[in-house]
């Protein structure tokens, strides 16, 4: 009998119901902090959240696929092209008042980036570690209108004396069409 009131106690400190009342679950996608919030209309990166198809002088390179995640505090960057993928985390760091970005991609391509973004334009410098070594490096992301950003990425092996380019493409929205089936004569309708 001792042992089973035993267990029911711990069983009751373990729910919490026996030390506090029990508390609704955090909301799963907390609202954005005011000091960035990607998700708001106007906000610094929302031109950039969407799904994109690249392009270089008309020619499709990859898709990228831009969320808004951490509450409109960040945004994930996923990339697929015939040869590799990609992901990058681009964050907004209220402690030094500035964007970060980290991109790593599957050839084994690490970026590390910090800068600054507005509701137009994502501009960071950084580095990218290379079988040779680590180079410096540019990376504009700018709106060019609600459905084409332009991003580009100049490199330089120089220690910042001379810059090139070696990434500038056009990214263009893919609207998605959500097909809608007639439910009046839909054959499986019963």
């Amino acid at each position: 009998m001792k042992i089973r009131t035993a267990l029911a106690t711990i069983a009751l400190m373990l729910s919490g119901s026996a030390i506090a009342p029990a508390q609704s679950p955090a909301p799963a996608n907390p609202p954005p902090r005011p000091e960035c919030g990607a998700l708001r209309a106007g906000g610094p990166m929302h031109f950039w959240v969407g799904k994109w198809d690249a392009k270089i002088q008309g020619q499709s390179i990859g898709v990228n696929d831009i969320t808004a995640e951490a509450g409109g505090c960040a945004v994930a960057e996923h990339w697929t092209d015939k040869t590799s993928t990609g992901t990058s985390l681009t964050y907004y760091d209220a402690g030094d008042k500035a964007w970060h970005q980290l991109y790593v991609g599957s050839g084994s391509a690490v970026y590390a980036y910090t800068g600054s973004a507005d509701a137009k334009e994502l501009h960071m410098t950084g580095t990218i570690a290379t079988p040779k070594g680590t180079v410096q490096s540019h990376l504009i992301v700018e709106q060019i209108d609600a459905d084409t950003v332009r991003q580009r990425i100049d490199t330089s092996t120089d220690g910042g004396k001379t810059f090139k380019s070696v990434f500038d493409a056009l990214y263009h929205r893919i609207h998605e069409r959500i097909g809608l089936r007639r439910i009046v004569g839909h054959p499986h309708k019963r």
